[in-house]
């Protein structure tokens, strides 16, 4: 792809991760399916509620995420209720919620990502990762690449933090010192920039819109992990909603 060749130009130093067969994103989308009108009312138009399955092979390994989005919030906002999935039940989940309760959820969208690539810049982690779109149903099978997202990692004394090209951009950050958080998390998030803005320098990204999310700074600190974890879990979900 032609920002892993930018990447590679631009920070000669950087070194690629060949330990693993590459990072994994699963993320499935579903849509309330809107209560019959009774014929005597006029139609009007309904505000979907959305329904997110995420895991996330680097974030928790063992988990997968499910987050209901109410009509009218943003995921990252922190509305809207996380439930923690074993990774391992993701899909039998998203497969019971498809057939069983269909009179209250369709599925909108399937993601992937199957074989990201890792490097390190300095004292940044970055990844990439092409999408893929895939049906549900009987036709399974990919279909087309509709973006890539590029997940930056900072270090400031414990971290985690994302952007994304096309479908995504995630930022998450863990404090030491609880007084040093506000200048931390900015130090990051500028060093991050810094790192995004070389790497898409001078690359066409197609007609497609290029989405950057940062977490929120609420919930950051190493003393409130699980806070930061479902932070990181709803910017996904921000960043990989539809247009």
């Amino acid at each position: 792809h032609s920002l892993t060749t930018r990447l590679e130009s631009s920070f000669p130093t950087a070194t690629r991760d060949e330990s693993s067969s590459g990072w994994t994103l699963y993320h499935r989308l579903l849509r309330d399916v809107p209560p019959p009108a009774p014929s005597t009312t006029e139609p009007h138009a309904h505000s979907h509620s959305h329904q997110h399955l995420l895991r996330l092979s680097v974030l928790t390994p063992g988990r997968g995420y499910s987050v209901v989005q109410p009509a009218g919030t943003a995921a990252d906002g922190g509305g809207g209720v996380i439930t923690a999935i074993p990774a391992e039940e993701v899909e039998s989940y998203f497969t019971l919620v498809v057939n069983q309760w269909s009179q209250l959820w369709a599925p909108q969208r399937s993601l992937d990502v199957v074989a990201g690539a890792t490097y390190s810049v300095s004292d940044v982690t970055v990844r990439v990762g092409e999408l893929r779109a895939r049906r549900t149903g009987m036709q399974s099978a990919g279909v087309n690449s509709p973006g890539v997202v590029v997940w930056i990692t900072g270090d400031a004394g414990g971290d985690v933090d994302a952007d994304g090209d096309a479908d995504g951009e995630v930022k998450e950050e863990v404090e030491e010192e609880e007084e040093e958080e506000e200048v931390d998390v900015e130090d990051v998030r500028e060093r991050i920039r810094v790192v995004w803005g070389t790497i898409r320098k001078g690359v066409e990204l197609g007609k497609g819109e290029v989405r950057e999310v940062m977490q929120r700074v609420e919930g950051f600190g190493g003393r409130e992990g699980e806070k930061g974890t479902e932070a990181v879990v709803r910017m996904w979900c921000e960043a990989l909603r539809p247009r």
